[in-house]
């Protein structure tokens, strides 16, 4: 890159155009949408043809809010995203943590509730739904701190609630209230039209395989988002002139997108999802997932998130790169974001970001340009154009095996077919089966297929690299699963099943045999499996792979 000086101030101008010129880009909203058609124009400029994809988003336009205690002054508050607009009254009652309601919530109704946030925003949106179902009139949610977060709700189907968010020293005021009638409203403006957007540009390589940048450009609402993410959008674009100016062996996708604030019920970011969702047919040619999110902020320790097989992570490991990163395995761990949604495809993925350092502005109005170190956030274009680079000259991470019938990386569409299979394949040679015959009734007014199945696919979702099946015309008919014991050494077949309809023709032979070359990958020379010992096909099949019988157990039941 030029001159140090010159692309730090480059990233600068990026930062405050998008955090204070547009200021606040909350999805679906204007402010979002004039975002995108300057980071267009931006790509643009660079020589790199982008274009905008559309996608439907629910709009965030809340553009203030206040409460009032009796006919008193107005307090410190801010509108939650995608909050229902209104002005409700009623005693105030303090319903206890996010975590745990302290009074009877069938009470609640026609009062304002006040939480204090403790879990984790998921759950609080599932109390919202339930606490307006029971006709609370407004809910407050106390912040930890004298910053007021926009985000610790972000329900968009709401339909009549105002929720708001107080900093600790409204809150202290509140709670010397208790009783006592209190007037809360959420104001908004009409903007919103339900759409959000996608910002793609594409530097074709030798291979029409690629792998994709992403900087999401949304911001929580009433938030300058400089760190989150208009620094990761600068990044971005920064990487783009350098990668731009040469043919690399695979293609580069640049990807800024929309709506990752709205997050919903997985955490994951809608632009993201919409992003692989209209690809889903070609998601093969996607070799790789580089997520820029929070980066370059002040008083931050820099961190590498990766999950993928082996050779991919090892490869980021490996990386030699100008900022000295705290590497962190997530292969069984929670994913959101937009790298959530590479993992939901199978798509390995590294996240930059600072996002595990102090950040007390994090989705607050006061996420401004001062927070921005440009230093390193130019530190982090140049180590985002060598992690890229690297992994555009690498082969298939995880290849397809492609025939008739295709063995390809699970993603979480799988599940429902997963499910079916294994309540169809494990008919006779299921414990869970046993069992209920044994006890002569279904357990738990559950059949035994529930059980099983669902224990199958809560192991693939969270080990989805961990997750190959077959697919025939369209439609998934057969899996297998395995785990990697890392302190012993040893790797492990786990439930594996075709559906009947396709048994005998092979393809669990070829899942398997896919299943011990990943295995062999990583570096495993120790294997093992267990089955019942009334499955005989299994233990033909994987006798004919080279195990050994060596133990036998036996299950007891009274």
């Amino acid at each position: 890159m030029a001159n140090l000086n010159d692309d730090m101030e480059s990233l600068r101008i990026t930062v405050e155009h998008l955090s204070h010129v547009i200021g606040p880009r909350a999805p679906g909203s204007d402010g979002e949408k004039r975002a995108a058609e300057y980071i267009q124009e931006r790509f643009s400029r660079l020589g790199i043809s982008a274009a905008i994809e559309e996608f439907e988003s629910p709009s965030c336009t809340v553009t203030g809010a206040s409460l009032r205690i009796g006919d008193g002054n107005e307090l410190t508050a801010c509108p939650m995203q995608f909050s229902p607009a209104g002005s409700v009254s009623g005693p105030l009652v303090f319903l206890g943590s996010d975590e745990h309601i302290i009074i009877d919530e069938t009470s609640v109704s026609g009062a304002v509730g006040i939480i204090t946030a403790m879990g984790g925003g998921i759950a609080r949106n599932r109390l919202a739904r339930s606490l307006e179902d029971r006709g609370l009139a407004a809910l407050i949610v106390v912040n930890g701190g004298d910053e007021i977060n926009t985000k610790l709700i972000r329900e968009p189907l709401l339909k009549r609630m105002p929720v708001l968010s107080v900093p600790f020293s409204t809150a202290r005021i509140l709670w010397q209230n208790r009783g006592k009638s209190i007037t809360a409203e959420v104001r908004s403006d009409t903007t919103g039209t339900g759409v959000s957007r996608n910002v793609i540009a594409t530097v074709k390589g030798v291979s029409d395989d690629y792998i994709v940048l992403c900087a999401h450009y949304d911001t929580a609402s009433l938030c300058p988002g400089a760190t989150d993410d208009a620094g990761g959008v600068a990044a971005l674009l920064a990487a783009a002139s350098v990668l731009g100016r040469s043919t690399h062996p695979l293609g580069i996708v640049f990807l800024a997108s929309g709506s990752e604030e709205h997050g919903g019920d997985d955490g994951t970011g809608r632009g993201a999802q919409a992003f692989f969702k209209k690809r889903a047919g070609s998601i093969d040619r996607i070799r790789a997932f580089i997520d820029t999110d929070n980066v370059g902020g002040i008083l931050s320790t820099p961190a590498l998130i990766m999950g993928g097989p082996g050779v991919f992570k090892r490869a980021i490991e490996n990386a030699s790169l100008e900022q000295r990163y705290r590497r962190i395995i997530r292969d069984n761990a929670s994913h959101g974001c937009d790298s959530g949604a590479a993992y939901q495809y199978g798509i390995p993925y590294v996240w930059m970001t600072n996002a595990l350092s102090p950040r007390p502005y994090y989705h607050t109005p006061s996420d401004g340009i001062e927070n921005i170190d440009c230093a390193s956030l130019s530190a982090a274009v140049r180590d985002i154009v060598k992690l890229a680079e690297l992994l555009a000259a690498q082969g298939p991470f995880l290849p397809w095996d492609s025939d008739q019938v295709i063995i390809r990386p699970a993603r979480m569409t799988d599940m429902p077919s997963i499910g079916e299979i294994t309540g169809r394949a494990f008919d006779g040679v299921s414990m869970d089966k046993m069992q209920e015959e044994f006890f002569g009734e279904q357990l738990g007014g559950r059949e035994w297929r529930d059980y099983k199945s669902r224990s199958v696919m809560s192991f693939c979702r969270e080990n989805l690299y961990c997750t190959i099946v077959a697919e025939y015309e369209g439609r998934t008919v057969g899996y297998a699963t395995y785990q990697l014991h890392r302190e012993k050494g040893i790797a492990e077949i786990s439930n594996n099943a075709v559906h009947p309809d396709h048994q005998g023709k092979g393809i669990g032979k070829r899942l398997q045999t896919e299943v011990a070359r990943r295995m062999r990958e990583e570096g495993y020379t120790r294997f093992t499996v267990s089955t019942l010992s009334v499955d005989i096909p299994a233990q033909k099949l994987y006798e004919k792979l080279g195990y050994r019988k060596y133990a036998e157990t036996f299950h007891y039941l009274k």
